[in-house]
């Protein structure tokens, strides 16, 4: 994942906050929306935008799952999707097609 340092990696950065002793080095990532708080990010834009039921699909167009809108997930995010013996995250997101590609484990290539 990139983040505002260019095209440097957020790996990359944090082996250097590793190696200067940085206590940031460790911390989670956070795929959140920082003035959305604690709050839950999809009652939150729930209270804006109407759920429209979408397909999650992984890389090969397969659908895995149902959403209820591509608009209350973030890319990174863990999906919830009922049934799936792995753990799937948001890759992608199509607003034309309200569809959301998964992927298995956060560091995937794609």
């Amino acid at each position: 994942a990139l983040f505002p340092l260019g095209s440097v990696e957020k790996s990359h950065v944090r082996r250097l906050a590793k190696r200067a002793m940085l206590p940031v080095a460790e911390k989670p990532d956070s795929v959140g929306l920082c003035f959305v708080g604690k709050r839950n990010f999809k009652e939150f834009i729930g209270g804006y935008l109407p759920p429209a039921e979408g397909e999650f699909v992984d890389l090969n167009g397969r659908v895995v799952g149902k959403h209820d809108g591509h608009h209350t997930l973030t890319v990174g995010q863990k999906a919830k999707i009922g049934g799936q013996a792995r753990k799937l995250f948001v890759c992608s997101k199509d607003a034309a097609t309200n569809r959301v590609v998964v992927v298995e484990g956060r560091d995937h290539p794609a």
